[in-house]
């Protein structure tokens, strides 16, 4: 395909100066991904991505890479950071500090107390706690301009989308569940009897003894048992669709719906082309026509 042939062609020295190349560019690559996924964007979108059951397309060759930096559940709301302005108590509450220095002034004493008090009596008590709401107010439109406030509300978005997909499942505890394969079947219905009749068989073994009784079957034997399968397939499909017409199912989607999974961030290095792309490159920027 493309310039095969004349890349066979080359010379060992030639092909090695495109490989030294293409090695270095991976290595400027790679420490440049490392880099943009030690950023918060990255780690961000990889702990909403987990939460969301998005599958994430891995930046590095090593598969693993990106999945390592996923941490923590993030079902819990985050913690409040230092400095945030705290909820100022109703008129109540502040009717309750003014009196509660009193000598055996219980809870049920104060609540008494201000269920039979005047409304112009309460009235010093609302004051006071408009005044302390407004001044909670102001100090809160300041925070949410921080970058602890922005992180903070970012996170608890985050979280409360989260919670609202988790809530939602509930809708789905009818839906048909996929019945197994034939060789699934077949497998978990001889490990069961084998584990009866031999109690000390492994599991391992018991599996690897059923799969091969699998393998032993005759093609008649097989084919029923395919067809079982498949007529059991269809019947959950039917069952599938008949399910998804239900409100249940449309109060799931509409959950999910309005719970969109998080944006993958750009801006991610582009992977550099390997030794023969890049002489093909070079060929096609030559004018050189394709292989036919």
């Amino acid at each position: 395909v493309g310039f095969t042939k004349e890349w066979e062609k080359l010379d060992k020295p030639s092909k090695a100066a495109y490989e030294t190349a293409f090695k270095e560019k991976m290595e400027a690559w790679q420490a440049e991904v490392k880099a943009f996924m030690a950023q918060d964007i990255w780690k961000e979108y990889l702990a909403e991505a987990k939460e969301f059951k998005v599958p994430v397309k891995n930046l590095l060759a090593q598969k693993s890479q990106a999945l390592k930096q996923f941490s923590g559940s993030g079902s819990g709301m985050p913690q409040r950071p230092e400095g945030m302005p705290t909820r100022p108590p109703d008129a109540f509450k502040v009717f309750c500090t003014e009196q509660g220095s009193e000598q055996g002034a219980t809870n049920d004493a104060l609540l008494k107390r201000w269920q039979e008090m005047s409304l112009e009596d309460k009235a010093k008590y609302f004051t006071e706690a408009g005044k302390l709401t407004e001044q909670y107010e102001k100090e809160m439109e300041e925070f949410k301009k921080t970058e602890d406030g922005k992180n903070y509300y970012k996170d608890v978005n985050r979280v409360l989308r989260v919670r609202k997909i988790k809530t939602a499942r509930k809708h789905l505890k009818d839906m048909p569940k996929a019945p197994p394969s034939a060789l699934a079947a077949f497998v978990n219905r001889t490990v069961a009897e084998l584990k009866k009749s031999q109690p000390d068989l492994k599991g391992f073994e018991a599996k690897r003894q059923a799969e091969d009784r699998w393998k032993a079957l005759d093609t008649e034997q097989r084919v029923a048992l395919e067809e079982e399968a498949r007529a059991k397939y269809e019947a959950y499909q039917a069952k599938l669709e008949e399910f998804k017409k239900s409100t249940e199912y449309a109060k799931f989607t509409k959950a999910k719906l309005s719970s969109a999974p998080p944006t993958k961030p750009t801006g991610a290095p582009t992977k550099p082309l390997n030794a023969f792309q890049a002489y093909c490159k070079e060929m096609k920027g030559m004018g050189k026509s394709k292989e036919t």
